[in-house]
């Protein structure tokens, strides 16, 4: 039986990667010295061109000494399953990230290790025995539930677990396109936004090849502050999340984050021979630490 929490993770080499979903933020993550994993959305690319830029990006990934992972859609319908039925085994990534329990059981059906695949936050690993029943099967991680409060991601097993510590956070997955119902479905995919009644902007990205849309909040998650805490909680690897953000937005926040003394510490290293934390002024934009300071009931 696994025990909650894993203590302080004194020395142990402390991870950081990024996920995208527009091809000009991988260049930021590929030149980067600090991070080690890159999530590629499959909203990047056109499901003609998969093959060969993911051929392409994992080329140059492994020259920098980096790992590529493609995130399967988060709707995973029978289409959807036909196409990657027809090109998985030809997709040049070391793993995968499943957002659903369709494309975890599709990876698994079609013989991908188990120790290639890692969950994204919208699987549930909010209690221990749901945990441990994923890890039965052999998967390689998950990724830290967004709904958890302080209290609740401290006293969680956080072995093998990631999390997002910046990024718009989806607020909900819809089959209702708004870019159809405004102007008529064209097959291309933008970014439309949603104004509410205080004259907020949510963002909304419909993703064409897979006939959904995402919203999502419209200010970004950003969990910089208390880097040192979540690391005493056990948890070893980082993710920033890249949505909307233009190739400069994406090297500003990545630049921020890569000089904290959290991932500058090498494997066996001392903490108290960790680099002083000259902070980094972050773009002048709203933040908001999601549920982290208030859970969900």
């Amino acid at each position: 039986r696994e025990m909650y929490g894993n203590g302080k993770v004194s020395g142990q080499k402390i991870f950081l990667n990024g996920s995208i979903e527009q091809e000009e933020q991988i260049l930021p993550l590929l030149d980067s010295s600090v991070v080690s994993r890159i999530y590629i959305d499959s909203s990047v690319f056109s499901r003609k061109e998969t093959i060969d830029k993911l051929e392409e990006f994992s080329a140059q990934a492994q020259k920098r000494k980096k790992k590529i992972y493609y995130i399967l859609p988060a709707v995973f319908r029978c289409h959807t399953a036909a196409f990657y039925q027809a090109v998985l085994h030809d997709m040049k990534v070391d793993g995968f990230l499943v957002k659903s329990y369709d494309a975890l059981a599709f990876l698994l059906k079609e013989n991908i290790e188990p120790k290639r695949i890692r969950l994204d936050h919208s699987l549930y690993t909010w209690s221990t025995e749901s945990r441990n029943a994923f890890y039965s099967l052999g998967i390689e991680g998950d990724t830290v539930p967004l709904e958890l409060n302080r209290k609740e991601v401290r006293k969680r097993n956080n072995r093998n677990s990631e999390m997002v510590i910046y990024g718009h956070q989806p607020l909900m997955t819809s089959a209702q396109c708004i870019k159809k119902n405004l102007t008529g479905c064209d097959h291309r995919s933008e970014l439309c936004y949603l104004k509410d009644r205080y004259g907020v902007f949510f963002p909304v990205k419909n993703h064409c090849n897979e006939c959904y849309n995402v919203i999502y909040n419209s200010r970004p998650l950003q969990l910089l502050s208390i880097l040192e805490e979540l690391k005493s909680f056990g948890i070893a690897s980082f993710r920033l999340s890249f949505t909307t953000e233009t190739k400069g937005q994406a090297e500003e926040i990545l630049n921020v984050y890569e000089k904290h003394p959290v991932f500058q510490v090498k494997e066996g290293q001392a903490e108290k021979e960790m680099p002083d934390f000259m902070e980094v002024e972050m773009p002048k934009i709203e933040y908001t630490y999601g549920h982290y300071k208030r859970g969900v009931e």
